[in-house]
């Protein structure tokens, strides 16, 4: 396009940017009517968010050559940015608006009106914004919590690696991502979190860890996405005072994922800010004692201009468990019928990544009776009715009525000094005769305690015999063998 005269003005852009497009066809077009009325043809942007710039050019003079621009499909169409005009050669002047097109598509004819009849050149031009620049910046590690908000800290401090305590255990990722350069405008970029087994390389250069390459999470993978109860997908999420920093940038927070992709849909974040997002993620099925990185990149899969840090866990060693009894001999001394001989031992489990906990079981290993007499094997010692923890619904068939153990060999657990799951329900509220429930050993392994809750660390189980000898029962010395068996629950 010729612009009339001699004289150009540049002038620098109210908003920084690149060129996207210069329409020629559409978006340009050079009349030869002298009028004072010209229309630019509509055009089709590429992209969100891009700044249109109206030219238009003339053979008149004036200080203000044109008017006005008017256009349906741009908000904001300024005033005059720019006029330049010279009556060198054959006279000339050159006006510049802009107006906005938040998203891509097509836009309508731009209309301006010239102060005279002239005949005139105009286009119009789509400048994009200057890309921000994300760096992954800061994160911390937080146990699961059923809500917009995180549970208990997994580090003392934040950017440092955690380890999982068991398997299949859900966490917390909150992370924050860098923006330089340019603002990102609400819903401005598409992102998605990716994992990497480390293996033996670094979270940057991974080396034969599984998957070896940086993989999209979903719902799936071994390292998933979990899905809470409660919060939904994309809500805001909610600030705590352990929540990563980042040079003492402002953070700007975002949203709970449990989804790939996500955006900052919930504001805006200033050139020099932190965006803040929260992930609900779980081991899915993830290699045991094994190290595994975490990456942000755009939802087209280019990687962030900076990646300062690097979120890393190690999952839980496989699941192990011991079982000691405080005593591998309960002696009950001389029994004198109708005076009860109660003795007490303790079980110590030591589980190590059980993430459903574990249960203890027992049996006698007599099909006879608990214990017989050592000289004859055939003389029994009476047992009360064996333990079915399945009975009554679940509750149990231990009784709290003392008449009916009187004679017998019984057992319960105590609710003094177990520290693993007391069940009121099978043993009754409390410790004292009358309330708390007895019953007799079973031949086979069944239940005596179930702790879901015990997935790592040491807990004890008290046990306490109960043996009442009646004055029938043949004097002699009697003997037997219990044994008790600790499981990682499925």
């Amino acid at each position: 396009m010729a612009v009339p005269g001699r004289r150009c003005l540049t002038r620098p852009s109210p908003r920084q940017g690149q060129l996207d497009l210069l329409f020629f066809g559409p978006g340009i077009t050079v009349p030869t009517v002298s009028d004072t009325s010209g229309s630019i043809p509509g055009a089709t942007t590429t992209g969100a968010n891009r700044l249109i710039v109206i030219v238009g050019a003339g053979d008149d003079d004036a200080d203000t050559p044109i008017t006005g621009a008017v256009n349906s499909s741009l908000a904001s169409i300024s005033s005059a940015r720019a006029n330049a005009e010279t009556s060198l050669g054959n006279d000339g002047g050159v006006t510049v608006f802009d107006g906005q097109k938040s998203s891509a598509g097509g836009y309508g004819a731009t209309t301006l009106t010239y102060t005279g009849a002239t005949t005139k050149g105009m286009m119009t031009i789509a400048l994009k914004p200057r890309d921000p620049t994300y760096a992954q910046s800061a994160y911390r590690f937080f146990e699961n919590d059923d809500s917009t908000q995180v549970g208990a800290i997994m580090t003392a401090v934040q950017d440092a690696t955690t380890s999982l305590v068991f398997a299949a255990q859900a966490f917390r990722l909150r992370m924050l991502l860098h923006i330089g350069l340019d603002l990102l405008s609400l819903n401005g970029e598409n992102f998605k979190l990716q994992f990497v087994g480390k293996g033996t390389g670094t979270c940057d250069s991974p080396s034969g860890g599984t998957p070896s390459i940086y993989t999209d999470i979903n719902g799936a993978t071994i390292i998933a996405y979990n899905n809470n109860i409660t919060p939904g997908d994309n809500q805001a999420l909610t600030a705590t005072t352990t929540d990563p920093t980042h040079n003492g940038d402002t953070i700007v927070n975002q949203s709970y994922e449990e989804a790939n992709n996500f955006t900052n849909s919930v504001a805006r974040i200033p050139s020099g800010y932190d965006g803040k997002w929260d992930f609900s993620l779980k081991d899915n099925g993830a290699d045991t004692d094994a190290f595994y990185c975490f990456r942000v990149v755009t939802s087209g899969n280019v990687p962030l201009t900076a990646y300062n840090v690097y979120p890393e866990i190690k999952t839980s060693a496989a699941a192990s468990i011991s079982l000691s009894l405080s005593t591998t001999t309960v002696f009950f001394g001389d029994l004198a019928p109708g005076v009860p001989n109660i003795v007490s031992a303790t079980t110590s489990v030591d589980v190590t990544g059980a993430s459903n906990g574990y249960y203890l079981s027992v049996k006698r290993d007599s099909a006879t009776s608990t214990v017989t007499m050592t000289t004859e094997r055939n003389t029994s010692f009476p047992d009360f009715t064996a333990w079915d923890p399945t009975a009554n619904g679940n509750a149990g068939n231990a009784t709290s009525t003392i008449a009916d153990i009187t004679g017998k060999f019984a057992f319960r657990i105590q609710n003094a000094s177990t520290t693993s799951n007391y069940s009121t329900t099978w043993w009754g509220s409390n410790d004292i005769d009358g309330t708390a429930k007895y019953a007799g050993f079973p031949t086979a392994s069944q239940k005596i305690m179930d702790c879901s809750a015990c997935t790592s660390g040491i807990t004890f189980t008290a046990i306490k015999y109960r043996i009442d000898s009646s004055l029938t029962q043949k004097n002699g010395a009697y003997d037997g063998n219990l044994t008790f068996t600790a499981l990682v629950n499925p």
